[in-house]
């Protein structure tokens, strides 16, 4: 009885040890989190990190069978209201997500799918998605400056002209509802033609 009630207590102690060491680095954590985001130029910083971890949505070409299935359905999407929209062709659903309307975690369906899977779980889309182009007027984008501010929503021209006069260059980073999250200009393809003469 000895034995267990000391193996028991062994166990407690080195719980506590693990909880307090795991409390002290999140409380850390959230320290610095709060020092981020006090100062504009830590929070470039932490944006410029947070791009250079993050991998853009990488989807292969789908065959040409998987392209025509995609294209030949009748797709809906659940808006922001839960309210299913649609039926769409595939092409004006890519637009969309280009546009911003819906995003890679909206809720699509079509027969062919079965169940309602979010945008990013069905390739032909991405692919489709990621060789499109947004339209000029489209008001989807955010920068961050060189002083680590956001600027936004902006359309592709208030984007150049900000490349332009200097206020951001190909290395800043970028944010629309349809990226999900914040990459390098430079590696946004559909905003290549920005920076790409």
């Amino acid at each position: 009885m000895v034995a267990s009630s000391q193996f028991v207590w062994t166990g407690l102690a080195n719980l506590t040890r693990a909880l307090t060491s795991s409390c002290t680095w999140q409380v850390g954590r959230a320290h610095h989190q709060q020092r981020v985001l006090r100062h504009p130029q830590l929070a470039a910083a932490a944006a410029a990190a947070a791009v250079a971890a993050a991998s853009p949505l990488a989807v292969s070409q789908p065959s040409a069978d998987e392209l025509a299935l995609v294209q030949e359905q009748a797709w809906f999407y659940l808006g922001e209201d839960g309210e299913r929209q649609g039926p769409l062709e595939a092409t004006d659903l890519v637009d969309m997500c280009v546009d911003g309307i819906v995003t890679y975690d909206t809720p699509v369906w079509c027969k062919s799918l079965g169940d309602w899977q979010q945008f990013e779980q069905v390739e032909a889309l991405c692919w489709l998605a990621q060789e499109a182009t947004p339209s000029e007027e489209a008001l989807i984008w955010h920068v961050l400056d060189m002083d680590g501010g956001s600027v936004g929503p902006l359309s592709i021209a208030q984007m150049r002209a900000l490349l332009s006069d200097g206020s951001v260059s190909v290395e800043s980073p970028v944010w629309s509802a349809g990226l999900g999250e914040w990459h390098r200009m430079c590696d946004v393809s559909m905003l290549r033609a920005l920076h790409s003469g």
